[in-house]
């Protein structure tokens, strides 16, 4: 967590949020995958932009292909 910049997101909030991922996707080749699922309704709060922003900054660092699945519900 320290490679990555914190810019724009509350990080006392998140310190208390816990957050994991989703789906990790080893694929074949040896590369992987991350897929964070959200409901739609889930990204009016601005609380679950900045937890999917830190986790594309987390994943985009480890060199992992990331992705955001957005679900009715």
């Amino acid at each position: 967590m320290g490679r990555i910049s914190r810019a724009g997101i509350r990080t006392d909030y998140l310190q208390h949020a816990g957050w994991t991922t989703d789906f990790l996707i080893c694929y074949a080749d040896g590369h992987k995958g991350v897929r964070e699922l959200i409901q739609r309704k889930q990204l009016k709060k601005k609380a679950y932009v900045e937890r999917l922003e830190l986790s594309r900054r987390y994943w985009t660092v480890t060199d992992t292909e990331w992705m955001v699945v957005i679900v009715d519900g």
